[in-house]
């Protein structure tokens, strides 16, 4: 679960990004979170995109052009809980300042291709031994 009101009040406050950038980063933290087959609530506190936009670039006015001292960062607050306990939280600043080196994030199409690669190695980092996926041995 993300919540909705504090997710999508500190994107536009932080950042000033638009409901669709908010909407595709809700549903990509309810997939990461589906994987575990627990109740996963993240509050994210902060956000910055890769890369910056430069608007006074001829023709590119909507592009984000991405060097290496604007990487991705996010600032996350998050609960796993099973049963009602918490099994594990935390709050975690996560940036990439390697992000440009990261191949399948150079030949991506998709617009949040360097954000999702950062949460994908937070999230295997952070839940490893965590997805529902994984069969226990006894």
């Amino acid at each position: 679960m993300v919540r909705k009101s504090l997710f999508a009040a500190t994107l536009v406050i932080w950042r000033n990004i638009g409901d669709a950038t908010i909407t595709a980063f809700r549903a990509y933290f309810e997939k990461l979170g589906r994987r575990l087959g627990q109740n996963l609530t993240i509050d994210v506190l902060n956000i910055d995109l890769a890369g910056h936009y430069e608007p006074w670039r001829r023709n590119v006015s909507d592009v984000r052009i991405m060097r290496d001292v604007t990487p991705p960062s996010f600032k996350l607050r998050y609960v796993l809980t099973e049963r009602g306990k918490a099994r594990q939280g935390g709050e975690d600043t996560l940036t990439d300042i390697n992000y440009q080196m990261n191949a399948s994030v150079r030949f991506s199409s998709d617009r949040y291709a360097c954000e999702q690669a950062l949460l994908d190695d937070w999230f295997r980092r952070t839940f490893a031994n965590r997805s529902h996926h994984q069969r226990r041995v006894f």
